[in-house]
């Protein structure tokens, strides 16, 4: 994408992270009327499918998500 109308990140940090269940999480984005969404994120030492009772240390993710809109015609 070129350069995005809108642009969010979000980083957390951890010492160690241990989940008790496996989370069901989902994220994402749109551009209404007309336009274009990208998202993802960037892991360190944590996978992108965790497992139940596993401890991950000295972890960090940053997500993103950007919009670029369409020129109205």
């Amino acid at each position: 994408m070129d350069e995005p109308d809108v642009e969010i990140r979000a980083r957390a940090k951890a010492d160690e992270v241990v989940h008790r269940r496996t989370p069901d999480a989902a994220a994402g984005g749109g551009a209404e009327p007309r336009g274009r969404c990208e998202s993802g994120s960037e892991r360190v030492n944590l996978p992108e499918r965790v497992r139940e009772g596993d401890a991950y240390r000295d972890v960090e993710i940053t997500f993103r998500v950007a919009a670029r809109l369409d020129d109205p015609e």
